[in-house]
């Protein structure tokens, strides 16, 4: 009975602990719409609901209501991103 536990446990987990940025240094998702030179991101905000996702596509879907794009940024301040990637993980 324990081992049942146990791994429902760890499956409750896996399919709530989607993170869309995991990388140690670029680990802030945000929703941006100018990139300036992979320095800056212009317009960034956190997308609504982020702690909420599943997966990556909902990541990208918020993002795309608010007509910007997914990043993964290392830092977010008054709205600009630093040091920001595409974010690829479109499907997992």
């Amino acid at each position: 009975m324990n081992m049942k536990l146990l791994f429902l446990s760890i499956l409750a987990v896996s399919v709530f602990a989607f993170d869309p940025c995991p990388t140690n240094n670029r680990n802030r998702p945000a929703c941006c719409s100018v990139d300036v030179l992979k320095v800056a991101d212009l317009d960034c905000e956190t997308p609504p609901g982020v702690e909420q996702f599943q997966n990556g596509m909902e990541f990208k879907q918020a993002c795309q209501t608010l007509g910007q794009a997914p990043r993964c940024c290392t830092l977010l301040l008054t709205g600009e991103g630093i040091g920001c990637d595409d974010f690829v993980k479109l499907d997992k």
